[in-house]
């Protein structure tokens, strides 16, 4: 799970440019992250619970293949 928290933590005084532009990275990276979840919001608002609960379903049906494609992949690497 990504810590969110710290990964966008800024410090109270940049104190030369490198920390600015870090700072500055950091703030773009929180907005992004914050705009994605609104516009995901907004689309769950407009085609409802139900297509979202789909979507996330079958992405978790891809994911749970591509797992046991993974692993017979690396059976088949050990028995070489």
């Amino acid at each position: 799970m990504i810590d969110f928290v710290n990964k966008y933590s800024l410090s109270s005084n940049p104190t030369n440019l490198t920390e600015w532009k870090e700072q500055l990275t950091k703030l773009r990276m929180k907005l992004q992250h914050e705009t994605i979840g609104y516009l995901n919001t907004q689309l769950m608002l407009k085609y409802g619970i139900k297509t979202w609960k789909e979507y996330i379903n079958n992405k978790n049906d891809l994911l749970k293949r591509l797992k046991y494609i993974l692993s017979q992949n690396e059976e088949e690497e050990e028995k070489k």
